[in-house]
């Protein structure tokens, strides 16, 4: 399946921006030699891409796999065993690798001058596209001789600069004499006597657009095993990657170009530089620079589009989820047979583990626990030196985790695990099994020093609303993957206050004294029919940036995910945003609502629930839904540090006006927690996902910061009914609810509203 993955047809353009993005720095003065790397996880596209750039400018690639890799496309064997032998020295290696580049040079102008088709540059691309290329047996065995040729000539070449220049320069003249019609090269003004390039000779078609600037590519694929580092006790220590490097720079006024690929951490080390790979000390000065990786190789490239809306059914299936994300799984899927497709899951889980599956889930080590985690939920590094940072480098090396963005040593690297439908699934997989035990291993995360906490708990309330989604599934539902909203807010309540859901809200003509009773059904509204036919498709977390990207349309996008929202400190009132589907049973973004969360870890919101908090928390306000859109909305506050751990059922008033606020109209059930050092003093009672036995260790500081050690025991949930022109409290700290709107627009928060309260006033305290 793999290998016929690999003859799927290209989606993207990422070749096209890769060259682009070279023509940006090449021409840089200051740049140490024409090279650059191209990093990230496994299953991205960097092999695929670059064999596909090989269609638009000429391509060599080596592939310099491991013996025991079963990745595809399969090791170039001659050219990774002449890389494989320790040489006696570091000059031993740097004349071996300039005698390679001169032995490759010297091959590709005899082979390409006596192919029939190299009569043009476009004819140059076919020549070295079949050489290249690993598709088919013919172009396979071609390829094996090639390379085979190359390292036996290499072996006889003295590796002098002067036979290196030599090569480069007549395989340059070469190509521009079949009319290239590339900017001269600073090598033309520098030697002289160049060959013009014959304007008469065919267009290239636009294969090669004349402000790209490359002539030949080279390519070493898994080039990480370059940068082993050789020598003996007290003599310098040097790589092959490093004496390759220094051979190119001889050789930077041509037209050459070299890419490094590869998926470990050890490839950080191409760029910033070490100083036994730069002796001179130039690029650790900053006197020169490097051209910095190229990390984008694009992202849900086999996304199916639909333009209008899409059967709940549809989104939820094995068949939508594999074509969202990195191309490795959609591929994989549609090359393979029914077996294949079936295990696709699995497969998954394999690669987010880096193992085999299934598995001794007692037995996962930390990284593994944190792969499986970081995949649904939003967990990020701490900022830090990449040198200090080897967890989250292996993270992207063995689990799949994306790298954003790379600085210099000093400022690290940015990752992210984005929204991958068929990763979370392969987690969920995983933590299905009873040894994973969720909440322990996100503590043990959450004490470690790289793992960045969150502000509020957010970490601590993501994993129980997951956990409950979980739960949730395992009921029978009328399609697999879609859950029903009044099992999944069942799933994550207690049983002792599931009797909130069959609770009525609405409107009544006075507002009643507190803890009083309110018994006309005429204006009452049922909560479990209201959200009878609603369903919801929820498998991971995904962090939205801006507030701007958070409509009804982007909760209908990330639905069709999977996905619920994760959203930055910087917007206001909601930490959380699930959405679901109202009614029906086919998804549109007209159709959408959503369950909308805040998380507290603060004592001063204590047992008795703010409805300030709940009053902010106004979707049209807040630009989730138009101002002319009346939909009811599910609101829950996790307050983590409560001293007291309660449940109360509304009406709730202000204390300081003794008036009701119209956010005060609603029934509100509220269940605060205490935040203790001991995660087994989480209870049942609380959190209906918390097992009993799922927590018994202590989690101890081991850090100077104060630990998040919260027991996850909180939550407070409201149903409210409100208008469009309701108004929110300016409180930046807002949280969630379920309202259709009422009928009369309200004035402020400290205004007198009409109620409906639910029947029954409820408070009970835990031990």
């Amino acid at each position: 399946a793999t290998a016929q993955a690999w003859t799927a047809d290209y989606q993207g353009t990422a070749p096209k921006a890769f060259l682009e993005y070279i023509d940006t720095f090449i021409d840089g003065r200051d740049q140490y030699a024409r090279y650059l790397s191209v990093i990230n996880s496994s299953g991205t596209g960097k092999s695929r891409m670059l064999h596909e750039v090989g269609k638009l400018v000429a391509h060599v690639s080596f592939i310099v796999r491991e013996k025991e890799s079963t990745g595809y496309p399969p090791a170039d064997i001659d050219v990774r065993n002449y890389f494989d032998i320790v040489p006696t020295s570091q000059q031993a290696a740097y004349s071996r690798c300039v005698a390679f580049l001169t032995s490759l040079f010297r091959n590709l102008h005899t082979q390409l001058h006596e192919a029939s088709a190299a009569t043009d540059y476009n004819g140059v691309i076919t020549a070295l596209y079949e050489i290249s290329t690993v598709d088919e047996p013919q172009h396979r065995s071609r390829r094996q001789s090639f390379y085979h040729k190359v390292v036996a000539d290499a072996k006889d070449v003295a590796g002098s600069l002067r036979d290196l220049h030599s090569a480069a320069k007549s395989l340059e003249d070469f190509l521009l004499s079949l009319g290239c019609d590339i900017s001269p090269t600073p090598a033309q003004g520098a030697f002289g006597n160049r060959s013009k390039p014959n304007r008469s000779k065919p267009d290239r078609g636009g294969l090669l657009p004349q402000r790209h600037k490359v002539l030949l590519m080279l390519s070493f694929d898994e080039a990480h095993r370059l940068t082993t580092m050789r020598g003996m006790q007290n003599e310098t220590v040097y790589s092959y990657f490093g004496e390759l490097r220094r051979a190119l720079r001889t050789i930077r006024l041509y037209s050459i170009f070299t890419v490094f690929a590869s998926t470990t951490g050890e490839i950080f080390q191409f760029s910033p530089v070490r100083q036994e790979d730069d002796p001179s000390r130039r690029l650790q000065l900053g006197q020169l620079r490097t051209i910095p990786p190229f990390i984008h190789m694009g992202f849900d490239q086999f996304m199916k589009i639909a333009t209008d809306g899409m059967e709940i059914t549809e989104l939820t299936g094995i068949d939508y989820a594999v074509h969202l994300g990195r191309p490795l799984f959609a591929t994989r899927y549609l090359a393979g047979n029914d077996e294949v497709k079936r295990g696709i899951v699995g497969f998954a889980a394999e690669k987010l583990l880096n193992g085999s599956w299934p598995a001794d889930v007692k037995n996962l080590s930390k990284q593994q626990k944190f792969a499986c985690l970081s995949a649904r939920l939003p967990l990020n590094f701490t900022p830090m030196p990449t040198s200090l940072h080897s967890e989250e480098v292996e993270q992207v090396e063995k689990h799949l985790r994306i790298l954003l963005r790379t600085h210099n040593d000093r400022a690290g690297i940015v990752t992210e695990t984005p929204s991958e439908p068929i990763l979370a699934l392969g987690a969920q997989l995983v933590m299905r099994d009873p040894a994973f035990r969720p909440p322990l291993a996100l503590f043990e995360q959450l004490d470690h020093l790289a793992v960045h906490r969150g502000e509020r708990g957010e970490a601590i309330a993501g994993l129980l609303l997951l956990m409950a989604m979980d739960k949730a599934r395992a009921l029978p539902t009328p399609a697999a993957g879609v859950v029903r909203v009044t099992d999944f807010l069942e799933a994550l309540l207690p049983s002792t206050t599931r009797d909130v859901l069959p609770c009525q809200y609405g409107r009544s003509p006075a507002a009643p004294p507190p803890n009083t009773l309110f018994s006309s059904a005429a204006d009452a509204i049922n909560l479990r029919t209201t959200f009878a036919q609603s369903s919801m498709h929820f498998t991971h977390w995904m962090s939205v940036k801006s507030q701007k990207v958070v409509s009804q349309w982007h909760l209908f996008a990330c639905m069709a995910r999977g996905a619920g929202i994760k959203c930055a400190n910087s917007f206001p009132g909601v930490d959380f945003i699930i959405p679901f589907l109202l009614r029906g049973d086919t998804a549109s973004p007209a159709a959408i609502s959503a369950i909308l969360i805040q998380v507290k870890l603060d004592k001063s919101y204590g047992s008795n629930p703010n409805v300030r908090l709940f009053d902010a928390m106004d979707p049209q306000e807040l630009g989730i839904f138009d101002q002319d859109v009346t939909m009811p909305v599910v609101r829950i506050v996790f307050s983590l540090a409560a001293k007291q751990p309660s449940f109360l059922v509304g009406p709730f008033y202000d204390a300081k006006t003794s008036v009701i606020t119209h956010s005060q109209a609603d029934s509100i059930l509220t269940s605060t927690g205490s935040r203790k050092r001991k995660i087994s003093d989480a209870t049942p009672d609380t959190i209906a996902t918390v097992q009993s036995d799922s927590i018994s260790a202590p989690i101890q500081s081991r850090t100077r910061r104060k630990t998040v050690a919260a027991t996850p025991d909180s939550i407070a949930t409201r149903v409210s009914t409100r208008r469009r022109h309701m108004t929110a409290s300016a409180i930046p700290d807002a949280i969630a609810t379920v309202h259709p709107a009422s009928t009369s627009a309200p004035t402020r928060s400290h205004t007198r509203h009409k109620t409906l309260h639910s029947e029954q006033v409820v408070s009970r305290k835990l031990q």
